[in-house]
């Protein structure tokens, strides 16, 4: 029943479905994560509102995010340093422009300049900008088939 910040991921046929979630804790976990398994299956903005049909073919991960730690650097290099792949979940954060990468990630982008840059574009931001602040966590994955 403790708050932890969590994250829904939805595969179908190994393909993105949905995934939403909140680096900080908002509320009781088992709550938490229900409203999110709901909202990344219906009101994820990337995708449709899932249908029962997708049912058969569907994993959902759960992952339990530890408390964020903030990453001190002066350059990009020293940030991609700091990265452990396949371990750090990253979040930046450039004026109004924020996005986060869960450690899962590595696995599709396992190369730290690749990793940085692709959560740049994320959110929002233009690849030579280094972001004004960053944060990693870990995370608990629990991961199934329906």
């Amino acid at each position: 029943m403790q708050p932890r910040g969590n994250f829904v991921t939805l595969m179908l046929h190994d393909n993105l479905r949905g995934c939403i979630g909140s680096i900080e804790d908002d509320g009781e976990l088992p709550v938490s994560v229900a409203e999110h398994a709901w909202s990344a299956a219906f009101r994820d903005p990337r995708f449709p509102a899932m249908q029962e049909k997708e049912l058969n073919d569907l994993s959902i991960s759960i992952s339990i995010l530890s408390p964020k730690q903030a990453i001190r650097y002066d350059t990009e290099q020293e940030l991609l340093d700091s990265l452990r792949p396949g371990i750090d979940g990253l979040l930046i954060e450039k004026g109004k422009h924020r996005a986060t990468f869960l450690p899962s990630v590595w696995e599709s982008l396992p190369d730290r300049g690749q990793f940085l840059q692709q959560l740049k574009l994320k959110a929002g931001m233009k690849p030579a900008e280094v972001p004004e602040l960053a944060w990693y966590y870990t995370a608990e994955c629990i991961s199934e088939e329906i």
